[in-house]
């Protein structure tokens, strides 16, 4: 720049700030601010089923607020009305009972769920994953109902509860319902409340694993993960189910690997066997950084992993 002279610095920097303005607008930057949009924060559950009526097909419902937001600066699906749920106290609470499992309410904070005593001692993978989901802040402000229900394929609970055989209770206008989480994305419908999520208290002899990939582990979501949950009797497997990360949503529960090992003592042959049929089975997309064909190789691989540390 200085063998341009005073004059000519000042028509180069007039030029690139030209260049970069024209950039900025053309690629759509400008997208990082939110649209405008009204405001709704319902006290009650009731209230917020009623403002769903009122604005059917208008209205987009926020938890915690990490993953709508960043979406509506990017104009997915953004709507007229934003309602959060951060005023309706009954959502957040952590609750066990020997007959009734764990409750847990949709608005519970991820960091709640990876510090609960309870989830750690009897449903470990969930504490597991909640704990190593995104960064501090991300855990802290992110709630188990909002990632559940992004309908995110690396939504890294999804794969957990899965596995734990998890239901979710949805409320709408009309009355409420319990669906299996593997079958939420199916069920849950516009003008519906997702507001508690149960498990069942595992069976005696029941441990599980939990493995995730991801370029950067405790900052990234997981480009694929698996979740697996066994029960053993006298080292035979009497039940198992394998929870995937990172596919298509009708795949995200491996049956057919699943069959492969329930029943039988597992050996390491079962294992790679196992692991083959759940990457088969895993419908992967390619991304910005890996192909479909390599996700489904991490995902054999998560599998595996997930299997040898349940039976550790």
């Amino acid at each position: 720049m200085l063998l341009f002279g005073k004059e000519g610095r000042r028509d180069f920097l007039v030029n690139v700030n030209s260049i970069l303005r024209r950039s900025i607008k053309e690629t759509n930057m400008y997208y990082r601010r939110l649209p405008p949009f009204d405001y709704l924060a319902p006290a009650t559950i009731k209230d917020a089923c009623a403002l769903l009526e009122k604005h059917p097909g208008e209205t987009r419902v926020m938890a915690g607020g990490t993953i709508v937001l960043h979406r509506m600066k990017e104009r997915v699906a953004t709507r007229k009305y934003l309602m959060s749920l951060k005023s309706i106290k009954d959502l957040n609470g952590i609750t066990f009972n020997k007959t009734a499992g764990l409750r847990i309410g949709a608005m519970a904070s991820l960091q709640a769920i990876a510090d609960s005593a309870v989830v750690k001692e009897k449903w470990e993978p969930l504490s597991a994953v909640c704990a190593k989901l995104g960064t501090p802040q991300i855990r802290s402000m992110g709630t188990l109902g909002g990632n559940l229900a992004s309908r995110f394929a690396t939504a890294e609970t999804v794969p957990a509860l899965i596995a734990l055989g998890a239901e979710a209770e949805l409320v709408s206008a009309h009355g409420e319902k319990s669906v299996p989480v593997e079958s939420l994305y199916k069920e849950l419908k516009d003008g519906e409340l997702l507001t508690e999520i149960r498990i069942p208290v595992p069976a005696a002899g029941t441990r599980g694993g939990c493995q995730k990939f991801a370029m950067r582990e405790k900052f990234d979501y997981a480009t694929v993960s698996a979740v697996v949950v066994v029960t053993l009797v006298k080292g035979v497997c009497q039940e198992v189910k394998i929870g995937l990360g990172g596919v298509t949503l009708p795949t995200m529960r491996a049956k057919k690997a699943e069959e492969i090992v329930r029943g039988k003592m597992i050996t390491d042959e079962l294992i790679e066997k196992a692991g083959q049929t759940a990457s088969e089975e895993g419908q992967t997309g390619a991304d910005l950084f890996f192909s479909a064909e390599y996700k489904k190789e991490l995902l054999k691989v998560m599998v595996k992993k997930a299997l040898k540390q349940a039976l550790a």
